[in-house]
């Protein structure tokens, strides 16, 4: 995978050998001069990873320390929906890990639409295009998607961003809807991860999710109970937001989902 990644893994032997561990001084030392040497490295190649096993992807040197094993229930049962010519909707694309893997797997015939709001995130996400040389593949939609056009306040901190439909302290984000984005497309596959507003995305798409020849058939949801009252979503409204358009939801496991009570990932499929 390269001398950079050679290299890189050799000093992670380095500092975790039994004789070296120990030395937390020299490596809070050396830190700084190393952290220099890996972002001037891979500032034009990035940095290569290969996540869960499967799939090839190159980072920028500030998230070199994101694991290979990552998310691995969601991405094989995500991954094994993907393949050439497909074309993927990702809301709430983050950094562009998940957008990045699908657009290696659908090459050149494919699409890769990755929506995203915050912009500290979308510098890192259209960096990581053009560095996995994806443009053409991946399109950046810079806006949140909600149930209707507008503005809203997008709160943000180390871990994550949160949108509120209200005005705040935050940084103020265009929402659109996923009709909009999805423009009369046919798309294959879609990820949710919106820090609650899960059920807005859906509400925002009656037009895709209701016509059998250009749904998805498949939807990964990452839900966020804890955050929905403030929205209005409840479990009930929120299934029923997908089961009236045709949609089965089940569990990673493939269990029935019967009411959603934590944070977790549910599944909605449908024929097409």
């Amino acid at each position: 995978m390269g001398l950079l990644y050679q290299l890189e893994q050799t000093c992670i032997r380095l500092r975790h050998s039994a004789v070296l561990k120990r030395c937390s001084p020299l490596w809070d030392a050396l830190r700084p001069c190393y952290n220099a040497l890996m972002k001037r490295a891979s500032q034009s190649a990035g940095l290569m990873r290969n996540f869960n096993g499967t799939d090839n992807v190159r980072i920028l040197a500030e998230f070199r320390n994101l694991h290979e094993t990552y998310e691995p229930e969601v991405w094989h049962v995500v991954m094994n929906h993907v393949r050439a010519g497909s074309r993927v909707i990702d809301v709430g694309a983050h950094m562009g890990l998940y957008a990045m893997a699908f657009g290696h797997r659908v090459g050149p015939d494919g699409q890769v639409l990755a929506v995203e709001p915050d912009p500290a995130n979308l510098v890192s996400l259209e960096r990581h295009v053009v560095l996995n040389g994806l443009q053409g593949v991946v399109t950046v939609l810079a806006a949140g998607l909600s149930d209707a056009e507008g503005e809203a306040s997008l709160a943000t901190n180390d871990m994550q961003s949160c949108v509120s439909s209200s005005s705040g302290d935050g940084v103020a984000i265009r929402l659109t809807t996923l009709d909009a984005a999805a423009a009369g497309e046919r798309w294959d596959l879609m990820l949710i991860d919106v820090e609650g507003f899960e059920e807005k995305v859906l509400r925002g798409g009656r037009q895709l999710l209701s016509d059998p020849s250009r749904r998805p058939t498949m939807i990964m949801i990452e839900v966020h109970p804890y955050a929905w009252a403030e929205i209005g979503t409840t479990s009930d409204s929120m299934l029923q937001a997908l089961r009236e358009n045709g949609y089965s939801v089940r569990h990673l496991d493939g269990s029935p989902v019967d009411a959603i009570e934590k944070y977790g990932h549910i599944v909605a499929t449908s024929e097409r």
